[in-house]
């Protein structure tokens, strides 16, 4: 009976006919999958490393309870946006470089100065303080979050400055930087903002009070470099005096030893000078003698 069903005659034309509905259901579902990978495409999200996404539209919780209306997708990583009921924005995350210089700056004692500054500045990473930033700054220009960041820095700069000394913000840049950061970090961080580093470049004033706190130090220096001076030039002096002595001394005590060696070789002459003359004399007399004794002979 298996046998009999795929030989009916009229299997044939109704076999074209259903392999064509498979070739357009084939068509049809292969057509319907682009499309769908294209919304899918269209509507998947993923966050570059250097940018925050803001999807907004309707109710979002959030960490301690409540709800905002939107929800950040935070760098690197992704999400998919509901069509017609969410809208995407971008955040920028990179450094913003802020060339700082105040003038005026007064510090205590009412000397007024002038500060060079380089700070990085960036939007913060945090998911609570990123609000702040998303509130303020979502649609905005970098230059609009670099000249708000500048705005506050100058103000906390002014601060910090105002509760130290000349002396201390010229000399203890690092102290100065570190209480400069403290006390700007509040302030960024109601801005959704926070200071990625910062170094003080140049401080200076306009009634050369530093310079005139310099000037002992100058003086001192040069002094002290003066005295080592005198003091290396007496010390070689002292030295080349007492060489000069031990070369004396030992000149003396080599022509010493030399008059000494002369004396010996003298005296050792006039010996064996005394020695030959005694020897002639007594070989002078035995002549006489033996001539004598011969004569007589």
């Amino acid at each position: 009976m298996l046998l009999q069903i795929p030989i009916q005659a009229p299997q044939t034309e109704d076999g074209g006919g259903t392999l064509l509905g498979v070739v357009c259901v084939a068509a049809v579902a292969a057509i319907g999958g682009l499309l769908l990978l294209s919304l899918v495409r269209a509507f998947w999200l993923i966050a570059r490393p250097n940018e925050a996404l803001v999807l907004s539209g309707r109710e979002y919780p959030v960490e301690g309870g409540g709800t905002v209306g939107y929800r950040v997708v935070q760098q690197g990583h992704s999400a998919l946006r509901i069509p017609v009921i969410e809208m995407v924005g971008r955040l920028d995350m990179r450094l913003v470089p802020i060339d700082l210089v105040v003038q005026n700056a007064y510090s205590a004692g009412n000397i007024p100065l002038q500060i060079h500054a380089i700070a990085n500045i960036k939007v913060h990473s945090d998911p609570r303080i990123i609000r702040n930033a998303i509130e303020r700054f979502l649609g905005r220009h970098v230059r609009e979050i670099e000249m708000v960041a500048k705005q506050t820095l100058e103000g906390a700069l002014r601060e910090v400055v105002a509760t130290l000394t000349p002396e201390q913000v010229n000399e203890d840049r690092l102290l100065f930087a570190s209480k400069l950061m403290e006390t700007a970090d509040d302030d960024l961080r109601k801005l959704g903002l926070m200071l990625d580093t910062l170094k003080i470049q140049h401080v200076a004033d306009t009634t050369g009070y530093l310079d005139s706190l310099g000037r002992p130090v100058i003086a001192a220096a040069l002094r002290d470099a003066e005295n080592s001076e005198n003091e290396a030039n007496q010390k070689i002096t002292l030295a080349q005096s007492n060489a000069t002595q031990k070369a004396e001394f030992a000149k003396a005590e080599a022509e010493t030893v030399l008059l000494s060696k002369r004396n010996d070789l003298r005296r050792i002459v006039a010996e064996l000078s005394g020695n030959a003359e005694s020897v002639e004399r007594e070989a002078e007399a035995a002549g006489k003698t033996a001539r004598a004794v011969a004569e007589r002979d």
